[in-house]
């Protein structure tokens, strides 16, 4: 993950959206002290978390909430890990990142 890493910290201006209900791949974002928002999947552990507590997030309840908020705020990179539903990905006008854990790993 060492080549991901260095790209995002010299990314760092740019606004990141985590959406999911993973832990590890946003712990990894808020180390790296990025302009963050996380949507949190309702119902997951992830809502429950503390580390929610000092960064800025939502709840999201169903897929049309979280493709109207992709719709109609500013961002410039959107992480998905753990996000349980098909986002329309060719409609969307900015970066796309999908994180899968066992390649973290691997690289």
């Amino acid at each position: 993950m060492g080549k991901l890493v260095s790209v995002m910290q010299s990314q760092n201006k740019l606004k990141y959206v985590f959406v999911g209900n993973r832990k590890f791949v946003l712990e990894e974002m808020i180390g790296l002290n990025l302009n963050l928002k996380a949507l949190v999947i309702q119902n997951t552990h992830l809502e429950k978390d503390n580390i929610l507590k000092n960064i800025e997030h939502k709840i999201i309840q169903n897929k049309k909430e979280l493709l109207d908020y992709v719709e109609n705020n500013e961002f410039d990179v959107l992480v998905s890990n753990g996000c349980p539903y098909i986002l329309p990905i060719s409609k969307l006008k900015k970066k796309y990142m999908q994180i899968y854990i066992p390649l973290i790993y691997l690289t």
